[in-house]
């Protein structure tokens, strides 16, 4: 374990916006290396850095507050499209809230003050405030990325709350360098790929009936026959590659050890506690093959909508994973389809350790404005979840499904490529899920080419690669 340095911060902001300001700078500094030590209002002694409504210029890193930013976050609205202000910071241009215009910074001869609110701004993303709101207004229904700030101004895959934190370092490697961020990854490496795989066990159980197809497809036959052959031959070729699911993961954990790649598995355990789903002696067998499977490898569980708000199904499906695996400690929404609040609210109550569902089904990028892992903010008792987030930037079918970009092969390396050299100069962390099937289904070929292509490049590129679990165990003991 790294030792780290107390850093003391002044908060001069309205009391009711207190814990919002301190989990943004807790989590600065837990990222950073940083022990914060904070005070409030009045404080004679030595103060590193202060946040608050004054414009002076006698601390050493001074963060601009605008008090405009207490008043709407007591309110439950998304913040206005229209006050949205973009600058150009390392060539890319970034969104600040609750700022003043002009640049980014000014710098003095003992003294850097920052112009924008970036602790104000980055709660909004980090705490996925509009998901939030919208929530809060539709309880039944779930927030869609694709309605999102981040979507509608095109800045999804640029990691805005990593922006901020980066001008909130150099700020202070600037005037205090004696708090210099510590290293972010272990043995001196530049930045961190962790990969895991979603299994989806269900289509395990059944076969492929073809009487029952043509039955339930007739009308399409008469209308469209040649999208009605279509269909029945991807579910024969579909049930043909699930027949033997076991021996496919097998194939993919075999080729990922020869390769040194350690990666996690989220199962989806919902069909196995559904009473109608399989009968006991299938169970029986085929749950003594998956637990010799992955004996050796970290599993989580992997949940639907319905799992993740629900005590008693969530309950049923940890408890039969646990037939295969003793200790469950990791939890993945499936397509990333989550009620936020009441996820986490679950997931703290039965000690789930890390959650990985903040990720975009439909593109590429930062559901949450970071790559590095976080702990959730807990709007009813404000303060931090007691669960680690470790986000996924690219899932596999954000890429390539028909509900998606459907982007080509050489357009997916190059987004790939660049995501990774803008992680190396940030020192982040990119997350990646790719599902079993794209290794072996025929209409996804190439697409498992470009798994073991960003893999290479990242033991090349000087990154570490790594499991979810592993990178959980790092970075809460680093």
């Amino acid at each position: 374990m790294q030792e780290t340095k107390t850093i003391n911060i002044l908060i001069d902001v309205d009391k009711k916006f207190v814990p919002k300001a301190e989990y943004v700078l807790r989590t600065f500094c837990r990222i950073s290396g940083l022990q914060p030590k904070f005070f409030y209002k009045f404080y004679t002694g030595d103060i590193h850095l202060y946040y608050g409504k004054k414009i002076e210029y006698k601390y050493p890193v001074h963060i601009f507050h605008n008090q405009e930013a207490v008043a709407f976050y007591n309110q439950k609205e998304s913040y206005p499209l229209k006050k949205y202000s973009f600058y150009v910071y390392n060539k890319e241009l970034i969104p600040f809230l609750f700022s003043l215009k002009g640049r980014i910074q000014f710098l003095g001869k003992k003294t850097v003050f920052i112009r924008k609110d970036i602790i104000s701004s980055a709660f909004y993303f980090l705490s996925c405030w509009q998901e939030y709101v919208f929530e809060s207004h539709h309880p039944e229904e779930t927030f869609r990325p694709i309605d999102s700030d981040q979507h509608h101004w095109d800045f999804a895959d640029i990691p805005i709350v990593d922006c901020y934190l980066e001008i909130f370092e150099r700020a202070i490697n600037l005037i205090i360098p004696q708090f210099i961020p510590l290293q972010r990854w272990p043995n001196q490496k530049k930045y961190a790929l962790s990969v895991s795989h979603n299994v989806d066990f269900s289509q395990h159980w059944f076969t492929f009936n073809s009487k029952q197809f043509f039955k339930n497809n007739r009308k399409l036959l008469l209308i469209h026959p040649i999208s009605f052959l279509k269909r029945f031959f991807s579910n024969l070729k579909s049930d043909r590659i699930h027949k033997k699911p076991l021996e496919k993961i097998k194939k993919l954990i075999n080729a990922e050890v020869n390769k040194g790649i350690n990666s996690s598995f989220f199962l989806y355990s919902y069909s196995y506690s559904s009473p109608n789903s399989i009968d006991n002696g299938k169970e029986s067998k085929y749950l003594k093959q998956i637990k010799t499977l992955f004996d050796k490898k970290e599993i989580g569980l992997l949940g639907d909508f319905y799992t993740s708000q629900n005590k008693e199904m969530f309950n049923n499906d940890i408890n039969f994973l646990k037939k295969i695996k003793k200790n469950v400690n990791g939890y993945r929404s499936k397509g990333f389809n989550f009620s936020y609040q009441k996820m986490f609210v679950l997931l703290d109550e039965r000690n789930i350790k890390y959650d990985s569902s903040m990720g975009y089904s439909e593109f590429v990028g930062y559901r949450c404005g970071t790559s590095y892992p976080f702990q959730p903010y807990n709007f009813e008792n404000e303060k931090p979840f007691s669960v680690l987030e470790i986000p996924v930037i690219v899932k596999d079918l954000s890429l390539i499904s028909t509900d998606s970009l459907k982007i080509s092969l050489k357009k997916s390396k190059r987004i790939l490529t660049e995501l990774v050299q803008k992680t190396i100069s940030r020192q982040g962390h990119i997350s990646i899920v790719w599902n079993p099937e794209i290794f072996e289904w025929s209409k996804f070929n190439g697409w498992n080419k470009v798994y073991w292509k960003i893999v290479k490049k990242v033991v090349k590129k000087d990154g570490w690669l790594c499991s979810i679990d592993e990178l959980y165990h790092y970075w809460i003991n680093r």
